[in-house]
């Protein structure tokens, strides 16, 4: 695979191994990127308060999703911290103000509520185990685990790990 990185003046670059440097690929407008995450053959690029831009691997721009955006286009909130595909293809987006689930049925937000042991809102990291379950590091409600049997979140603090 190849690696992606991005400059502080808003540049994508690719790893050209062949040639032993990096080719830029892509320019964010100056956009301050969180994370890049590889999904099939694109570039899902999330910015510290601009949402997502996809791209392909050679730079093309394909669609953006916001906070503002509607339907299928929509997350939860601009300010992306990670994405992750899990093993059943649906994109799951942590950001600052809960998941953003993203599959073939569209896009389905989950903030924190009872009812779904969601402990915060503020996504910090998301990880799918072997078992794929979904764990998720929150900014200061622990670390929660979603296992797609039970539909539920459960949390694990200090106080009850």
């Amino acid at each position: 695979g190849n690696i992606y990185v991005a400059t502080r003046g808003g540049l994508i670059y690719a790893a050209d191994f062949s040639l032993g440097n990096f080719k830029p690929i892509y320019n964010t407008k100056q956009k301050l990127v969180s994370t890049i995450t590889v999904i099939d053959d694109e570039l899902w690029i999330g910015y510290s308060v601009e949402g997502i831009d996809v791209i392909n691997k050679n730079g093309k721009y394909l669609k953006n999703y916001s906070q503002e955006n509607k339907g299928d286009y929509h997350i939860s909130n601009d300010r992306v911290r990670k994405i992750l595909k899990s093993a059943n293809d649906d994109i799951w987006v942590g950001t600052m103000e809960g998941i953003s689930i993203i599959n073939s049925n569209g896009s389905q937000d989950i903030t924190q509520n009872p009812m779904n042991g969601l402990p915060h809102n503020g996504i910090f990291d998301l990880f799918e185990d072997k078992n794929e379950g979904v764990w998720v590091a929150t900014w200061s409600g622990g670390l929660a685990y979603y296992h797609k049997l039970n539909y539920k979140f459960r949390s694990y603090t200090r106080t009850n790990t």
